[in-house]
C-alpha cells in the first residue's frame, strides 16, 4: 500500500505517506504469513525451531542469568546455557517477570478496536476514519480486507458484550460506503478480533538478559506501529550483540547503549499515540493545525508521516514548523 485516506469529518486528507530508506510502500500481511516468513528466514540461518516448548524459569548464577529451564510438548524438562537470554515474548513476558523489570512510562488503555477480514472488498490502500471517541480504518492485508472499528475504552467496555452489531452500526455511521462492500463481502475466517492493551515501557536489559518488542515496550495499535517498531529493535539489538560478542566493545555498554536509542527513538511515537488513541476532539491548536495543512500536500505527507515513522512528531510539532504551517496557510488564503 502506498496512499492513505484519513477522513476527519469536515474533510479528508489524501496522501502518499513519505518514504524511508527509499521505501513508500507498507505491507501488511497476516501473522500467520509473517511468522512463518521469519521463522524459515531464521532456519536458514544458525537458528533452531523447538516448537511447542514452554519456558519455566530463568537460570541463575551469582545474580547473571545464564539460561533458561523449560519443558516440551511431552513434557519432557530440559535446560540450555546461554552467553546472554532475549526475551521476545510479548508484553506479558515471562523473562521481563523473572527479571523484575521495571515499567516506566505507564499508561493505562485508551481505546479497544474489533475487527474482520473480508474477502471480495475492493481496496487497495488504506482508509481511516476518525470521529469523536470512535473510528474505522480498512486496508488490505494478506489473506483478506481488515475492517476494524474503534471506540474509547469506557464506551468499548460498554459494547463488549454486544460489540458485533456495534461493529456494523459503527460501519454503517461512520463509513457507509465500507459498510456498503462488507454487504457483498464475504468473511475470510467466521472471527470478529478484539483488542485493547495498556501502554508501557520496561527496563530492557540487565546481566545476561535483554528484552526485545512487546516485551521491551508496548504501545496502543492505532497507529499501527508494532511490527516495524519491532523489527527495528531487533535490528538496533542484533547489531550491539554482534559488536558485543565480537570484543569490540563491553557487551554490558553495547547493551546499554542500544537501548537508550531504542527508548529516545519511540517515546515521541509513544506519546503521539497514547495522545490519538483516547479518540478524542483534536483540541483547538490540532484543529487549527490540520485546518493549516489542507491544500499543503507536502505538509499534509508530512502528517501522515508521523504514523508511518517515517515523519519525526519532535520535528513536525516543534513551535518553528507549526508557526511556517500556520504562516504559510494564512499567505495561501490572503
Amino acid at each position: 500500500m502506498s496512499r492513505v485516506s484519513l477522513d476527519v469529518g469536515p474533510f479528508t486528507l489524501t496522501v502518499t505517506a513519505p518514504s524511508v530508506d527509499g521505501e513508500s510502500e507498507a505491507f501488511p500481511p497476516r501473522r500467520l504469513l509473517l511468522d512463518d516468513i521469519l521463522v524459515r528466514a531464521a532456519m536458514q540461518s544458525v537458528a533452531e525451531l523447538r516448537e511447542g516448548c514452554r519456558v519455566e524459569c530463568l537460570l541463575f548464577q551469582d545474580g547473571q542469568v545464564t539460561g533458561v529451564q523449560a519443558v516440551t510438548s511431552q513434557g519432557t524438562t530440559f535446560s540450555e546455557s546461554a552467553r546472554l537470554v532475549v526475551g521476545a515474548d510479548g508484553p506479558a513476558s515471562r523473562i521481563a517477570a523473572e527479571v523484575q523489570a521495571e515499567e516506566y512510562h505507564a499508561q493505562p488503555a485508551y481505546q479497544g478496536t474489533a475487527w474482520i477480514y473480508w474477502h471480495d472488498v475492493p481496496l487497495t490502500d488504506v482508509e481511516i476514519y476518525l470521529r469523536d471517541f470512535e473510528g474505522v480504518y480498512a486496508f488490505p492485508s494478506s489473506g483478506g480486507t481488515v475492517i476494524g472499528a474503534n471506540w474509547a475504552i469506557e464506551r468499548f467496555r460498554a459494547l463488549r458484550r454486544d460489540i458485533e452489531p456495534s461493529y456494523f452500526a459503527l460501519l454503517r455511521r461512520v463509513a457507509p460506503q465500507l459498510a456498503e462492500y462488507v454487504t457483498r463481502a464475504s468473511r475470510a475466517d467466521e472471527r470478529l478480533y478484539l483488542g485493547a492493551t495498556r501502554n508501557f515501557f520496561r527496563t530492557t536489559q540487565g546481566p545476561g538478559w535483554v528484552l526485545l518488542g512487546d516485551a521491551h515496550y508496548k504501545k496502543d495499535p492505532c497507529t499501527a506501529q508494532g511490527i516495524t517498531d519491532a523489527f527495528c529493535d531487533a535490528e538496533r539489538l542484533a547489531n550491539a550483540i554482534d559488536y558485543g560478542f565480537a570484543g569490540r566493545h563491553p557487551l554490558a555498554e553495547t547493551l546499554a547503549y542500544s537501548a537508550r536509542q531504542s527508548v529516545e527513538w519511540a517515546l515521541p511515537f509513544y506519546e503521539l499515540t497514547c495522545q490519538l488513541a483516547t479518540f478524542a476532539p483534536p483540541p483547538p491548536d490540532m484543529l487549527a493545525l490540520y485546518t493549516a495543512i489542507q491544500g499543503n500536500q507536502e505538509a499534509i505527507d508530512g502528517f501522515i508521516g508521523l504514523i508511518t515513522e517515517a515523519t519525526s512528531p519532535t520535528d513536525f510539532f516543534a513551535p518553528e514548523h507549526v508557526q511556517q504551517l500556520l504562516e504559510y496557510s494564512t499567505e495561501q488564503a490572503s
